[in-house]
């Protein structure tokens, strides 16, 4: 599995050579910080899907340790920025996991998260909460349930990227690029739109449709009151 990662670090064949490794750490010398530090070490962000993969397998290697509160800490970035709503629901179930041992285990120190799940009753109280949140109808969609800005991609990009985010409800959305300097590029979106995913293509050019330079811009959601913020590297 090593192998496959170092030969071919940013194919498919990576993502599964990494769940591979977990697995085997787990069932031999659960050796995970070693694990985690060989990931970091052999598999860069350039491939966002293979790097997400790494990451969430690091969390999970916090999760064997029983370092309950760095996988509640990791797990809260996937909360706030979920690249699918999956991803979200799968993290808040986590969450509730590792709140439960934390308090189990007599932990003075416990996370202010939205989930507060003390015991094994509160944990699956939660759970039974959760389905049926997701079974009220089954023509709703879970893609309506969260609020995301996923990363852009390609990231760094030349010429273009696409831009993807969902949104709860149908509302009126903004979405916006803003170079370093905090000054508005352009506006891609500035209009009520429908629950649901979108995505939008940036072809590096401000509101007056000129080419703009290499640097540092970030996309920027703003819905209902909210805002969420992606940096995005633009190379030439």
């Amino acid at each position: 599995m090593k192998l496959a990662v170092e030969t071919y670090p940013d194919s498919a064949l990576t993502s599964l050579a990494i769940d591979f490794l977990f697995l085997a750490t787990r069932a031999t010398d659960k050796d995970y910080t070693t694990l985690k530090t060989y990931l970091d070490d052999n598999i860069a962000d350039e491939e966002l899907c293979i790097y997400q993969r790494k990451e969430e397998i690091k969390t999970a290697c916090s999760i064997q340790e029983k370092d309950y509160l760095t996988a509640i800490n990791r797990l809260q970035q996937t909360v706030d920025n979920p690249q699918t709503v999956a991803d979200s629901l799968f993290a808040l179930i986590d969450q509730a996991y590792c709140y439960m041992n934390l308090a189990q285990f007599g932990s003075k120190v416990l996370p202010n998260i939205s989930i507060h799940t003390p015991d094994f009753q509160s944990y699956i109280s939660f759970m039974l909460d959760l389905s049926s949140t997701l079974a009220v109808s089954p023509n709703t969609s879970i893609a309506l349930l969260v609020l995301s800005l996923d990363s852009n991609y390609p990231n760094p990009f030349n010429p273009s990227t696409t831009i993807r985010f969902s949104t709860p409800s149908e509302e009126k959305v903004k979405l916006s690029i803003y170079n370093i300097n905090g000054q508005k590029v352009k506006e891609l979106v500035d209009e009520n739109m429908l629950a649901g995913n979108h995505s939008f293509i940036w072809n590096e050019t401000d509101q007056s449709n000129r080419k703009v330079g290499s640097g540092i811009y970030f996309s920027r959601l703003e819905y209902a009151g909210k805002s969420k913020l992606r940096k995005m590297t633009l190379l030439k």
